[in-house]
């Protein structure tokens, strides 16, 4: 049945759906506007260059301060007492420290070294209960060992709305899904991140090879039953990647 609505109430309607089509309008430039992510790329670039720099110069202390201020995975620290979020899973603050001060080592004697770093268009952009969150497609170039590493990898970066600071998570592929949607409970289900690859090897494999590269330079022999046993210890990242899907 057609209904048939008299001519003033057609234009009633007109000018209702007018008012609605405005003001959705309206919504979206300021949502638009109200995204910080591509403007924010310097911003993105300088706590990268500020991290060599501090790895390079500055202490153990010095470092983990700073780490607690860009990575993102510190806000939910409270809820993890005596753990810190590190390689895709809550370790104890120890071991975290003893992580870093190796990372820190490497760097201060030249072992790593970052050559080049670049951030790609992102691939996501929206206002959630968490702030603003941003993935962006990441590419940096290091030597490890005066050996050439390409590494690929979707970074999320966070901004507080109140404070406007921006936060990082470099996702790696091995995260459990219960500590994923706690840091981020409203990422859109339909969205597949990418897994990290460092010279096309994802996280089980590079630690493997990276396990075995600093073993060589510490003058241990890569026999075949020690590559084994350096590759079954990442086995539990492999059923990790397996379980997101890669």
């Amino acid at each position: 049945m057609r209904m048939v609505f008299p001519k003033r109430q057609r234009g009633y309607f007109m000018k209702k759906l007018m008012m609605i089509a405005i003001t959705t309008l309206a919504s979206s430039l300021t949502f638009a506007e109200n995204l910080q992510c591509e403007k924010s790329y310097e911003i993105f670039k300088q706590q990268g260059d500020k991290e060599i720099e501090i790895l390079k110069n500055g202490t153990l202390d010095d470092i983990i301060h700073y780490y607690d201020q860009i990575e993102y995975d510190r806000k939910l620290k409270p809820n993890h007492q005596g753990q810190t979020f590190s390689s895709g899973e809550w370790i104890s603050d120890a071991k975290y420290r003893e992580d870093v001060k190796i990372q820190q080592d490497l760097a201060k004697d030249d072992s790593y070294k970052n050559i080049d770093f670049s951030l790609l268009k992102p691939k996501l952009n929206y206002i959630s209960s968490v702030g603003e969150v941003c993935v962006v497609p990441m590419r940096s170039q290091d030597e490890m060992f005066k050996k050439n590493m390409q590494t690929q990898a979707d970074v999320i970066f966070v901004r507080d709305l109140k404070t406007n600071d921006w936060r990082r998570f470099i996702y790696l592929g091995i995260e459990d899904k219960k500590d994923f949607n706690e840091f981020f409970p409203d990422f859109p289900k339909n969205i597949k991140l990418s897994k990290t690859l460092i010279n096309n090897q994802d996280f089980a494999e590079s630690a493997s090879e990276f396990a075995l590269l600093m073993l060589e330079e510490m003058g241990a022999e890569i026999t075949p039953e020690l590559k084994e046993a350096v590759e079954a210890q990442s086995e539990p990242f492999k059923v990790k990647l397996k379980a997101n899907g890669y």
